[in-house]
């Protein structure tokens, strides 16, 4: 049986809805107002790259986002792909100034993940690339 997803049209340039494809899901696209995918009429997915999930802290999106997931669905979820040490490995084309600002932002990073977990409620997942995002995907569809 196959599953099905629904993918946010902005997600369309990312490697994840070609992969769900190999995998067998199908895919329908729409412009979601909350959420990255809808796996079910419960549980709804804000996907976040480390570079991304940085950029949201700043301009505000983030926590946006999450008080929408939890207005819109009993069981959202958070996933973050990537490790925020990967941040460190663009660094070699960053100046002093730009890396040391860098490095602030980590901590702070940190803070507002255990703000969305605790005060949204929002379970965080962590994958490590696309191809494991797309496989937690199907495996969340299936539950």
């Amino acid at each position: 049986m196959s599953v099905r997803i629904v993918v946010d049209e902005r997600e369309k340039g990312s490697r994840i809805p070609d992969l769900l494809r190999q995998a067998g899901a199908i895919i329908d696209f729409a412009q979601l107002k909350v959420g990255d995918y809808i796996v079910s009429s419960e549980t709804a997915i804000e996907r976040k790259t480390i570079r991304d999930l940085i950029s949201s802290i700043y301009d505000g999106r983030l926590f946006v986002q999450c008080s929408e997931l939890t207005q819109h669905y009993s069981k959202p979820l958070l996933i973050v792909e990537g490790n925020i040490v990967d941040l460190l490995d663009f660094s070699t084309n960053l100046d002093d100034d730009q890396l040391k600002i860098l490095i602030e932002r980590i901590p702070l990073a940190y803070n507002a993940l255990a703000e969305i977990a605790l005060d949204f409620r929002i379970p965080i997942i962590h994958t490590p690339c696309s191809e494991y995002t797309s496989q937690l995907l199907v495996i969340l569809v299936n539950k």
